[in-house]
């Protein structure tokens, strides 16, 4: 029979546990490598909506950092400013009564 006399080939297996090796036919290896090859599209689809998902939540998380660090910047700048004009009507006040005495 001819695949009686295939060469076996040895691979790397993860499960087993004689020095992490076993034999295959060829047939076996091509069925070895379809399943290897259909893990890695499943692991890759995985990874890229993964990806897309971090993304996302990256852009809207920034978006959001952003958006609070301007708000509080404009509410200091609005402080300042109400501060300012709160010496500046001192001043003037102090400046009405140096001149009144």
């Amino acid at each position: 029979m001819i695949v009686d006399s295939l060469p076996l080939i040895l691979l790397p297996c993860k499960f087993c546990s004689l020095g992490n090796v076993r034999a295959l036919s060829l047939p076996q290896v091509g069925v070895e490598a379809e399943r290897s090859l259909d893990e890695l599209s499943v692991a890759n689809e995985k990874l890229r909506v993964d990806i897309e998902k971090w993304s996302d939540a990256k852009d809207k998380e920034l978006k959001d950092i952003m958006t609070h660090w301007a708000q509080n910047h404009v509410d200091f700048h609005n402080k300042v400013g109400l501060l300012c004009r709160l010496v500046e009507c001192v001043v003037g006040v102090d400046v009405l009564v140096g001149q009144a005495k």
